[in-house]
């Protein structure tokens, strides 16, 4: 085996090892944004009054041996108690759960190339 086709194997294995890593923690973070009637700036700088704008609504962190962190939205109720905010955190569910699709389907792949 010569010393080129060595370190390209070298590195498709240190990819794929990067890769397996990668794919063991999974995290999910739906956002949100105010609207407001101010109209909004175009371009490179849209992304930047977005990035500057956004807050945090819910987040999931799913780790490869099953254990499972969310953080889930709640607002106070009529009654000044937390309660969930049902509608969000479906969304942040559709988000999971297209998250964890998407990796399944990437994993598929990549196994398939490898056999």
């Amino acid at each position: 085996m010569n010393q080129e086709f060595k370190d390209t194997l070298k590195t498709v294995v240190d990819k794929i090892g990067a890769a397996v890593e990668d794919a063991a923690t999974l995290t999910v973070e739906t956002w949100y944004i105010t609207i407001d009637d101010e109209g909004g700036a175009t371009g490179s700088a849209a992304k930047a009054d977005f990035e500057t704008r956004r807050r945090p609504l819910a987040r999931t962190v799913i780790q490869w041996d099953t254990d499972c962190i969310s953080v889930i939205p709640l607002r106070k109720g009529a009654d000044n108690k937390l309660e969930v905010a049902e509608n969000l955190l479906v969304l942040h569910n559709q988000n999971v759960q297209t998250a964890r699709q998407y990796r399944a389907d990437i994993i598929n792949t990549f196994l398939n190339l490898i056999s």
